[in-house]
């Protein structure tokens, strides 16, 4: 694995490998709506957010497909908008929220002074979970889903059970089927590639989770899934038409 930590910079040549008009469907934010949020947050902009701002802070296109939520200037500007000021979670900026339910607030965790903030889940005021351990980090994992994994033709999905299963467990034994860990994997996602194969597991701590299984072929996926499988006592719930859409 590559020791570097991931940076912004390199975010969109890595997609445009699988998604060569991504650029097309990028807009930055506004200079107007850059000084409103500034103005409104009641903490400093962190810099990595204005960063991806400048990069696809308005419309981020095909860029993250399979993210299910909302992270840029207008999210963040209507959290900021109808949230009452006692109620949003100290030391932490928020940067968006999830779809579906799927997330709550979405936010970067700047009390630490970090130059690569935590981003977190917060329900009002209360941190409660963390979903990746920067900004880039949890940009390049859903990129990685979204395009690399979503390349492959066979796709494949299993369930994690919690309390049977850790992500570093599961990743342990990707490990072993010469799967090679990517450096913007986290503590909660890890992201590795074989020379035939890709793995995406998701974990948030003390929760079930999800490993993605892309491969060349239908019949190969399957056998790699379930020799994966075989390492376990209890073995990864495979989904039923799991396929990725």
């Amino acid at each position: 694995m590559d020791s570097a930590p991931p940076n912004l910079a390199s975010l969109i040549p890595y997609v445009e490998r699988f998604d060569p008009s991504v650029r097309s469907g990028l807009s930055p934010a506004t200079p107007d709506q850059l000084t409103e949020l500034q103005r409104i947050a009641p903490l400093p902009l962190p810099p990595v957010f204005r960063e991806y701002l400048a990069l696809a802070g308005l419309k981020r296109g095909t860029l993250l497909p399979k993210f299910q939520a909302n992270i840029g200037i207008e999210a963040s500007l209507e959290l900021y908008r109808e949230t009452k000021p006692e109620a949003l979670p100290a030391g932490v900026f928020l940067v968006g929220y999830g779809v579906h339910d799927i997330y709550p607030e979405i936010g970067l965790q700047v009390a630490d002074d970090s130059a690569h903030p935590t981003v977190v889940a917060a329900d009002d005021e209360e941190v409660i979970y963390t979903l990746a351990d920067s900004l880039p980090q949890l940009l390049f994992q859903q990129a990685f889903l979204g395009h690399e994994i979503m390349s492959y033709p066979a796709r494949h999905v299993y369930g994690l059970v919690r309390g049977r299963h850790t992500l570093q467990e599961v990743a342990n034994v990707c490990g072993d089927h010469a799967f090679q860990i990517q450096n913007f994997s986290d503590t909660q996602n890890h992201c590795a590639r074989s020379k035939a194969a890709a793995v995406h597991i998701h974990q948030i701590s003390g929760s079930a989770g999800w490993l993605y299984l892309g491969g060349a072929d239908e019949s190969g996926c399957l056998q790699l899934g379930q020799s994966i499988n075989r390492c376990f006592e209890m073995p990864l719930l495979r989904q039923e038409n799991s396929a990725a859409e």
